[in-house]
């Protein structure tokens, strides 16, 4: 049995924004950083955040986008529970779970939806978790699959994770960060459970918690066009023969 969740939107964060400029061998360029603070929590009805940057500005063609990535660094805890539809007793060993999660952020797209193909979309890492297993006591069954019955006594564990990911952009993407105006997009979990070696009977395996907490940044790196070499020598000589004919 697979079971694949996708969390949906529940909270908007609008990104803060630095910029850090640099020199080197005469050209300059820089680092345009925004961020956003992540805090959600599955059993308070958080199930992810709406985020928004604001786009690129070429500054009237005076700054080119070189480069866009993508980071995440913060916590992400999980509760997964099982429990068993079954009318006899299930014991640890004879059954096992794999448990993926993966941190999603797709741009153009709210409340968990997708953004098509023209969307930059990035999966910041998780947890994956391995022989979820327990003793599962017998349940009452149900008439059908749409009546399952009454399950048996839960069996949770829990997990904790540390993520700390940065992703590069495929250049392809850098149109859709550049203008005067914002992107949108959803960041959340994607969880998907995979029961192994299943078990006689109906046994349901759910994340029944999950909290993310973190900062999501999106580093803008560009380098500053220099004026013209003779715009300055130009300026100058009109000011010389300007005192000239004074």
């Amino acid at each position: 049995m697979k079971n694949g969740m996708k969390m949906r939107a529940s909270a908007a964060a609008m990104a803060a924004g630095t910029v850090m400029g640099l020199a080197a061998g005469g050209a300059s360029a820089g680092i345009e950083t925004q961020s956003a603070a992540i805090d959600f929590d599955l059993a308070n009805g958080g199930f992810g955040t709406n985020v928004a940057f604001q786009q690129f500005d070429t500054q009237g063609g005076t700054r080119v986008l070189e480069g866009v990535t993508v980071r995440f660094e913060g916590t992400l805890g999980l509760e997964v529970t099982a429990q068993s539809f079954h009318d006899q007793f299930i014991e640890s060993g004879s059954w096992f779970t794999d448990v993926f999660h993966n941190t999603i952020l797709s741009f153009n797209a709210t409340e968990g939806g997708d953004g098509g193909p023209s969307a930059p979309f990035y999966g910041l890492g998780g947890i994956g978790i391995v022989n979820f297993t327990g003793d599962l006591t017998p349940g009452v069954p149900g008439p059908s699959p749409f009546d399952p019955g009454t399950p048996g006594d839960p069996v949770s564990e829990s997990y904790t994770d540390s993520i700390n990911s940065a992703v590069q952009t495929d250049p392809g993407f850098f149109s859709f960060y550049t203008g005067d105006g914002a992107v949108e997009g959803f960041f959340g979990p994607f969880t998907d459970i995979v029961i192994t070696d299943p078990p006689a009977g109906f046994v349901e395996v759910f994340a029944s918690e999950l909290t993310q907490v973190g900062t999501l940044s999106l580093d803008y790196q560009f380098s500053v066009v220099p004026a013209p070499a003779g715009f300055g020598v130009l300026a100058m000589g009109g000011l010389v023969a300007a005192r000239r004919r004074r």
